[in-house]
């Protein structure tokens, strides 16, 4: 009679496992991802910014520039967390978030 229930026990533990693996894959590939955007948007808002001063843009494209610099580092921040709580998730479901040592 136990056996049934041990075996559904570590199919579920297994699931968990894979799902929560996966989840930090996906978290860290969307971390790596929004740091070229945020590059990128970077370089579009020193580009912009540098026009401006120059004379040949416009305050709204520097404005503009600096607002999607803006999202781009709100979604690095995210992103991050995000990879934080996928990394606790995929302790927690392997046994070993306790297991870290103490200073």
């Amino acid at each position: 009679m136990p056996r049934p229930f041990l075996r559904k026990t570590v199919d579920e533990s297994v699931k968990q496992i894979v799902t929560a693996e996966n989840s930090l894959h996906g978290s860290l590939s969307a971390y790596t991802a929004a740091g070229r955007l945020q590059t990128a948007a970077q370089t579009s808002f020193n580009a912009a910014f540098a026009a401006y001063r120059s004379g040949v843009g416009s305050i709204t494209q520097a404005t503009l520039a600096q607002s999607g610099l803006l999202d781009a580092q709100l979604g690095h921040s995210d992103t991050y967390y995000a990879a934080l709580i996928a990394a606790t998730s995929l302790a927690f479901a392997t046994g070993a978030l306790g297991d870290a040592p103490q200073n």
